[in-house]
């Protein structure tokens, strides 16, 4: 009850002192603070409004600017963010809002990983994409996983590589599984081949000694004697798939056959005039032919042999070979001048497009990754546009794209390097030191790097 009455009193104190502030305050001061008031509203009420439309002032400019966002990605996620050289709250996956524009530089580390950083440059109500960082193990652990030296491999499939190894006085097949770093051999040869690749399927892998080419069955576990079925020397050779069967296209005696393996059947194709190679795409057929002093690519239905299409004219040379294609693309490479042409099938309008310096070709998505000993570079269909991905001194052993086409994995000197291949500053990283590699695969998920040296092969999970 006393603490009651104390309160009482110092309340009704407090309002007798209020109501006598105010009527002693006169006109023109409460006039003053209204105005002091609105003022204030005033000023800040704009600020506010564009601070919400995404505005911040730019003290070094001295005027208020629209921001931008920065989106990043990487692969590993959880990387911390680093913008300028200071840590943001967020990590990757992150979307960092309101940003002045200008040129930022960004930095991704993650423990036990290679940090990446790249100078990124924010645009005034615009997001700047960062999507396809990848980081790298730093210093992964080597192991040997087959204690042969590697003469011959096979381009590599989803799955699988075909190698060439030589033990016990034989040349021997095996397989290696790229998912589940296993190697297992397969046939035993009393010849070295020239060229190793497998079918689509992997069910069947074809190899070839000069003019002379044997397919060998890896289920049935066996070698199909093609002599009953060819006559003549092949000189070159494709795997095609048409109607879910698998098929291999060969140029025997100037002449396009088509072997059919489920049916065990052969059958001509073209044969009008001396073919030098040809390439199936769905259910179209191209291929070389000389004509007078010229090679012509032709188009033809797999069903209408007689129905023939000229596309392009080339030089006349019997070293050319096709090399694939990407979409309508076709590419032809002549081997002795190491010139790439590349052709498109649908527009005979626009120019051949020529590449020289090509040693060897490889497609991912809508690139083309095409290089020499000493440099690299990728060409995109769709933007119609190359770019040099590196130019080095030393010799480049090979190059071969990562799963995704914004990096390629290259073996150099004593290192395997990956470099990205986008737009402005490429980030390059050493993924293996003190390994003379000869040869590297990648398995489908990017996590497992195979290379060989002139003794072993090794594995190393880099991501």
């Amino acid at each position: 009850m006393i603490f009651k009455a104390f309160f009482d009193r110092i309340k009704l104190s407090w309002s007798l002192y209020l109501k006598q502030l105010k009527a002693n305050m006169s006109l023109k001061y409460r006039r003053v603070l209204y105005i002091i008031f609105f003022l204030i509203f005033f000023i800040t009420a704009p600020l506010v409004i564009l601070m919400a439309e995404g505005y911040r002032y730019n003290f070094k400019k001295r005027t208020m600017e629209k921001t931008g966002v920065l989106f990043l990605e990487s692969k590993p996620d959880k990387a911390k963010i680093f913008l300028n050289g200071k840590e943001q709250k967020d990590t990757t996956e992150a979307r960092i809002k309101n940003l002045l524009p200008g040129e930022y530089l960004v930095e991704l580390k993650k423990q036990d990983y290679n940090g990446w950083q790249k100078k990124l440059t924010v645009y005034p109500n615009q997001t700047t994409f960062a999507q396809y960082v990848r980081l790298f193990k730093e210093n992964p652990a080597v192991e040997k996983i087959w204690p042969h030296k590697i003469i011959l491999a096979s381009e590599p499939t989803e799955k699988s590589v075909a190698l060439l190894y030589f033990e016990e006085e034989k040349y021997q097949l095996a397989l290696l599984d790229l998912d589940k770093a296993e190697v297992r051999p397969i046939l035993e040869l009393n010849f070295k081949p020239d060229k190793i690749s497998i079918s689509p399927t992997e069910q069947y892998i074809a190899f070839n000694k000069k003019q002379r080419l044997f397919v060998f069955d890896t289920l049935a576990k066996k070698i199909i004697n093609l002599e009953d079925l060819i006559t003549g020397e092949i000189s070159a050779w494709h795997w095609s798939k048409q109607n879910n069967s698998e098929n291999l296209l060969m140029v025997a005696e100037q002449k396009i056959k088509r072997l059919d393996l489920a049916l065990n059947k052969t059958s001509n194709l073209a044969t009008e005039n001396p073919v030098i190679d040809c390439w199936a795409d769905k259910n179209q057929l191209f291929y070389l032919s000389r004509e007078k002093e010229e090679i012509i690519i032709k188009k033809s239905e797999f069903l209408d042999n007689n129905d023939t299409l000229n596309i392009k004219g080339l030089p006349l040379s019997s070293n050319y070979e096709i090399s694939g294609m990407i979409n309508e693309y076709i590419l032809i490479r002549e081997t002795k001048n190491k010139i790439l042409y590349l052709i498109n099938s649908a527009d005979l309008t626009e120019k051949i497009k020529v590449f020289p310096e090509v040693e060897y070709v490889a497609i991912n998505n809508q690139d083309i990754l095409m290089g020499n000993q000493w440099e690299f570079s990728v060409y995109n269909i769709k933007d119609k546009e190359e770019k040099i991905i590196t130019r080095l001194s030393q010799t480049i052993n090979q190059a071969r794209w990562y799963p995704v086409p914004t990096h390629v994995v290259f073996a150099t000197g004593e290192e395997i390097k990956v470099i990205e291949t986008l737009v402005g500053e490429k980030v390059q990283i050493n993924l293996i030191n003190n390994y003379p590699a000869k040869m590297i695969f990648i398995n489908q998920d990017g996590d497992r790097l195979y290379f060989s040296d002139d003794n072993n092969l090794y594995q190393a999970l880099i991501e």
